[in-house]
């Protein structure tokens, strides 16, 4: 049975191996939430817009998460992976919404 000192080493590994794509993905990711959030603040002064623009930021920020999840999954199984990845769940939206709905 493998003890947690052993896990955290090869955790700590992986993330040595994998930083600049990791933290590209999660910069990404932030920059384009805060993007979103700014054009939000645009709205401001539109209630109605302002129900309308948070609900498609929904449907942006949720495959936009799951693609941070599937990038940390081909790094934990050493499969090939890009920061492009991080949108894949776009080119696939029905199976985004399947899980969202989960």
């Amino acid at each position: 049975m493998i003890k947690a000192k052993e896990a955290r080493a090869v955790g700590r590994q992986m993330i040595k191996e994998n930083k600049g794509l990791l933290v590209g993905s999660y910069l990404a990711y932030f920059g384009i939430s805060v993007g979103l959030s700014l054009v939000s603040m645009l709205f401001g002064n539109s209630q109605a817009l302002t129900y309308i623009w948070s609900f498609a930021i929904l449907f942006i920020t949720y495959p936009l998460m799951l693609g941070l999840l599937h990038i940390n999954n081909m790094v934990y199984y050493k499969r090939q992976c890009r920061v492009g990845n991080l949108f894949d769940f776009f080119s696939n939206y029905r199976v985004s919404i399947k899980v969202i709905g989960v």
